[in-house]
């Protein structure tokens, strides 16, 4: 009887049956113990509503969540990360003397030199000149130094 409640088994065996039965309840995965539930159910043979439903199942219908879940991950997850990379390197690569950046790291400055051999620049600070690859420079936090055009 693994996998089933007590509910499920009422009626199936008897009260005294069930007395001598040793229950216990174990915390794992949901999604796991559904799936797990929903295979074991497949291949029993008694006459119990949820079998019934079980049965019906697999097919086209074993696919449809698995690929829903894809699709989802993909549009709300990986999609949105790969076009905050590309407007990422754009930024990176449109960088020019004079442009005012904060780094990953949160250092403010503004660009006073750009190496383009090994994909270096070198940003002016209070403290001095400092040399950061590139890729440190982020658009999110230098949004607030590009200005967007006034309205007229």
């Amino acid at each position: 009887w693994k996998h089933s409640t007590l509910a499920d088994i009422e009626g199936l065996v008897s009260r005294d049956e069930m007395q001598e039965m040793l229950c216990f309840t174990l915390v794992r995965n949901p999604w796991d113990r559904i799936v797990s539930y929903y295979h074991w159910l497949k291949v029993q043979s008694f006459e119990h509503p949820a079998v019934a439903t079980a049965m019906q199942g697999g097919g086209l219908n074993a696919f449809v969540l698995p690929l829903a879940m894809v699709a989802i991950i993909y549009f709300f997850m990986i999609r949105p990360q790969m076009n905050r990379q590309k407007k990422e390197k754009k930024f990176q690569a449109e960088l020019k003397k004079g442009t005012r950046v904060i780094t990953t790291s949160g250092i403010h400055g503004k660009i006073v030199d750009i190496n383009s051999n090994d994909n270096t620049i070198t940003i002016e600070t209070g403290a001095g000149k400092i040399k950061f690859e590139k890729a440190a420079v982020s658009l999110e936090l230098s949004k607030k130094y590009i200005k967007a055009p006034e309205k007229k």
